[in-house]
């Protein structure tokens, strides 16, 4: 666990980002942990680490992917942690991609080019996945995403096997293993 994800985690248990209990998703799952980025992003030095953090993992995509990449982001949660990263990237273009019951709304203009997704939370990966089609369809190429917080390991799979390079900050495993006084 490098030294950035042990003080998130740190932060996440101190500043009640992550609660365990029962919930319902927006999926209409029910899960005994969750995660609440909004409140993490009101402390500073938990924005700055997260910023730092999320700037780092899409440098690793584009050299992985040997691409200038664009970001594209999910609704408010890939929003904010975006801009939180933005002091990090050099000259980034993004487009903000609204979430809505029947179809989606690009803010912004998808150009031909890669893209790198953000996103706050990456449960099944559905959100990230319907950015990726909406990118493909208006003529970008969606290659990786950027995730603050992996709830499943099924969500990670899922965006690999759509193509996708996919680099998260913070685990599940990583903040229960601590809460449970589990060495890494």
């Amino acid at each position: 666990m490098s030294s950035y994800t042990e003080r998130l985690v740190q932060l996440v248990r101190e500043l009640g980002v992550i609660q365990i209990g029962r919930f319902k998703l927006s999926s209409g799952d029910y899960s005994e942990w969750k995660f609440e980025a909004d409140v993490g992003f009101a402390n500073e030095e938990f924005s700055e680490i997260v910023g730092r953090a999320a700037a780092e993992k899409f440098y690793t995509i584009e050299i992985e992917t040997m691409s200038k990449c664009a970001v594209a982001t999910v609704d408010t949660g890939g929003t904010v942690l975006l801009q939180k990263s933005l002091p990090y990237i050099n000259d980034v273009d993004y487009v903000v991609i609204k979430k809505k019951e029947e179809d989606s709304e690009v803010v912004g203009q998808i150009e031909k080019r890669p893209y790198v997704i953000f996103e706050d939370v990456i449960s099944k990966g559905l959100s990230v996945k319907r950015v990726a089609d909406i990118v493909r369809r208006d003529g970008g190429k969606p290659v990786g995403a950027v995730g603050l917080y992996e709830r499943e390991e099924t969500g990670v799979e899922f965006l690999k096997n759509d193509g996708l390079k996919v680099e998260v900050i913070l685990h599940k495993n990583d903040i229960i293993n601590q809460i449970k006084g589990v060495s890494p």
